[in-house]
């Protein structure tokens, strides 16, 4: 079954939450995705949101 995006190409530069939950929506649509990724590789990684530490080790 073809998508109605599949004639379409996304280019993926984003790097927070929004942008590639778009490429994914669009992904999923058929279109074709193509993700540049920093050399340095994942900045949420260096995230600690949502992190906390507590007695006994750390905590999510």
């Amino acid at each position: 079954m073809a998508g109605v995006l599949d004639k379409i190409k996304v280019f993926d530069l984003s790097r927070a939450i929004a942008g590639p939950m778009a490429a994914m929506v669009l992904s999923d649509g058929g279109a074709g995705l193509i993700k540049i990724k920093r050399p340095e590789g994942n900045s949420n990684r260096e995230s600690q949101l949502g992190y906390r530490e507590v007695s006994g080790g750390p905590a999510i």
